[in-house]
C-alpha cells in the first residue's frame, strides 16, 4: 500500500509541474525568442500586454525589420532565465489560452 500511495504522490506533483508550466509567464519575465523570419539567433525582450490585450514579448533591441515586439503567435521557440541558465518554455499551451484575436493575428 505504501508504494501505491507514494507512486500517486510523484505523479501529483509531476502533474503539478506540468501545469504550472503550462501557465503563462507574469508580465516583466526576461524571455528570449526565435523566429526564423528574423535571424537564427535569440532575441531577448520581456513578456508584456499590449494594448489589444494580448500577451507579446517587447524585444530589447529592435529586430531585423525594425520590429520592436513579437506576438506569442510569432514565437517559434521561447525560453525564460532561470538564473544563469535559459529553460525552454512551450509557448502552444499558453498561446490556446489566448483570445481568438490574438492567436490568429497578422503579426505585422
Amino acid at each position: 500500500m505504501g508504494k501505491i500511495l507514494r507512486a500517486l504522490l510523484v505523479a501529483a506533483q509531476v502533474f503539478a509541474v506540468g501545469v504550472v508550466v503550462a501557465q503563462a509567464l507574469p508580465k516583466d519575465t526576461v524571455v528570449r525568442v526565435k523566429n526564423p523570419s528574423l535571424g537564427a539567433g535569440w532575441l531577448e525582450g520581456k513578456v508584456g500586454i499590449a494594448a489589444n490585450k494580448c500577451t507579446m514579448v517587447f524585444l530589447s533591441q529592435k529586430a531585423p525589420g525594425g520590429y520592436t515586439a513579437m506576438a506569442l503567435n510569432a514565437v517559434k521557440a521561447m525560453q525564460r532565465r532561470d538564473g544563469a541558465n535559459w529553460v525552454d518554455v512551450d509557448v502552444k499551451p499558453w498561446l490556446a489560452n489566448e483570445p481568438k484575436d490574438c492567436r490568429e493575428a497578422d503579426n505585422d
